[in-house]
């Protein structure tokens, strides 16, 4: 059976040569996966990178197309996927920055002066701007990076807390188990409205306010955990 690049594999690959492609006026590298195939990598993505023709390196098969094209991505030399590291704050950008749907973001500084971006969360935009934000590289694709926001140090919620919180909105949702759930969205202390999952059914006038413990943070947002006791007044 031949042999052949798979999705999502990693495989070392090397940098043969550059190479001036007329139809596009722009120069490309050429690169030799294990099984001898030529591909092309546009070079403006890597210039960190440390690449240069005669060099391996190893890189993800982020996509093969129908076209017979494929998408290697090199690994970074310094940020690994699912890792989470520090990065220096520059700014906080406002909603609506980069469109009508754009929510607010941090614009970051790698260790290498190149700007990366975090969406921010609601009581992040409230906060004091911070020096520096820990995110997760979830993701690189023509040397962009995709991050998960992780920064949880909060100016009013403390983990281990119980606070009350004013119920927006109940709705049904679909769980991770595809089974049909109730979901309260709630606004804390803090003037943010977060989602809660309910462990069972509440009672009947439902309450428009509830007590939960912050247990923990996932992703820059806390994890509630309801407790028993719902007022079921204003």
């Amino acid at each position: 059976m031949e042999k052949k690049l798979v999705e999502k594999g990693w495989y070392d690959f090397e940098l043969v040569k550059s190479a001036w492609f007329e139809p596009e006026e722009k120069e490309y590298w050429v690169v030799a996966d294990p099984f001898g195939r030529k591909h092309l990598l546009d070079p403006g993505h890597y210039a960190c990178y440390g690449l240069a023709p005669g060099k391996a390196f190893r890189g993800i098969v982020e996509k093969l197309n129908c076209q017979g094209r494929t998408l290697i991505e090199p690994e970074h030399p310094r940020y690994k996927l699912g890792q989470s590291y520090w990065f220096a704050v520059r700014a906080l950008l406002p909603a609506g920055h980069g469109g009508q749907d754009s929510g607010p973001e941090y614009a970051l500084l790698d260790e290498f002066g190149q700007e990366r971006r975090a969406a921010a969360r609601c009581w992040q935009t409230k906060a004091p701007l911070p020096a520096r934000l820990l995110c997760r590289v979830d993701r690189i694709l023509r040397g962009n990076f995709f991050l998960t926001n992780q920064h949880h140090d909060h100016p009013k919620l403390r983990t281990g807390g119980r606070y009350k919180l004013k119920v927006e909105a109940w709705r049904e949702v679909v769980d991770e188990r595809h089974e049909l759930v109730l979901e309260l969205t709630a606004t804390a202390p803090d003037g943010c409205a977060y989602r809660l999952p309910l462990p069972e059914e509440p009672p009947l006038p439902r309450p428009t306010r509830v007590e939960a413990l912050l247990a923990d943070w996932r992703d820059g947002l806390p994890v509630w955990n309801l407790l028993g006791n719902m007022s079921k007044k204003s």
